[in-house]
């Protein structure tokens, strides 16, 4: 599947991109309902996904100590990003979110900084666009509860925004290093650190909580719910190993941009198709903003 032209895998990237934020927060905002659901839908999620690896990979060949260590250090950076993007998810609005969480595109541009790559002024001009975006987005809500929950989705959202960044800056290190040609290996440790920490979780939050209904997973084995974390582990899968392998062909700051605009605008048309969301004004208005900065940043509008 490598071995496909760029252009090609550019668009598997996308489109098993879009499948993974579609299934996240169908999970997140019509199938969990406990705290413990979150946890064992990454940990299927997990063993799906270090499934696809494998298959797609044809197994694992090489083997470093760095490519594994490194790997830990990945898979935790994943295990949080996800965590903190489903609970934004479950508690603000999908396509915000998305647009968000796309911002993170700016981290591992800047990075590029690092391997000789250039910063254009289109590119500073998204920076500053994409602080805008973030800065209309809290919403003014009555009662003290709706302004708690408004300033978690928040904080949420911008942590996941770093880690997701992080994980590109990640694959960029793996990837123009010596160990590039241990991708199985590397992604297989991060997904298997991933398992780790949420069964340890999930032990943990039951001998806590015990018999709560918070520490019970109330997901229920329906046709459409199986399918819903089979198709988000396979989507992640697919295109951890498409973005990793093009992190190390492609430059920084044409990569992340490219691969986070295709998604952002089909996402924001589920948002509003399959998910119905209403936003204000405002937040319209920042979702615009955010849109047209991820397309100034991936160099779609040249200045």
């Amino acid at each position: 599947m490598l071995g496909l032209p760029i252009i090609y895998l550019l668009i598997l990237s996308f489109v098993f991109c879009v499948i993974a934020y579609i299934t996240n927060s169908l999970f997140a905002k019509k199938i969990s309902s406990t705290g413990s659901d979150y946890y064992f839908f990454m940990m299927v999620q997990a063993l799906v996904c270090g499934t696809t690896i494998l298959i797609i990979s044809g197994g694992i060949s090489k083997v470093s100590s760095f490519s594994i260590l490194f790997g830990v250090l990945f898979g935790a950076v994943c295990t949080f990003q996800t965590l903190t993007y489903l609970k934004a998810l479950s508690i603000g609005p999908f396509s915000y979110t998305t647009v968000m969480v796309s911002l993170s595109t700016v981290i591992p541009t800047l990075s590029g900084l690092f391997w000789g790559e250039t910063i254009s002024v289109a590119q500073i001009i998204g920076i500053v666009l994409m602080i805008i975006c973030i800065a209309l987005s809290p919403e003014k809500k009555e009662g003290a509860d709706a302004k708690k929950a408004s300033t978690k989705w928040l904080v949420l959202s911008l942590v996941s925004t770093v880690l997701n960044g992080t994980i590109g800056v990640l694959q960029k290190i793996h990837q123009t290093s010596e160990h590039r040609d241990e991708s199985p290996v590397f992604l297989i440790s991060a997904f298997s650190v991933m398992i780790i920490i949420v069964v340890s979780i999930l032990i943990a939050r039951k001998i806590k909580y015990k018999d709560s209904g918070d520490a019970k997973i109330s997901f229920r084995f329906k046709l459409s719910h199986i399918l819903i974390l089979l198709g988000s582990g396979v989507a992640l899968g697919v295109s951890h190993v498409v973005n990793l392998f093009l992190s190390g062909q492609l430059p920084a700051a044409v990569l992340f941009p490219i691969i986070n605009i295709c998604p952002l605008v089909l996402t924001t048309l589920a948002a509003t198709v399959i998910f119905r969301e209403k936003l204000s004004v405002k937040r319209w208005i920042g979702l615009a903003i955010g849109i047209l900065a991820v397309l100034f940043v991936g160099g779609v509008i040249p200045f």
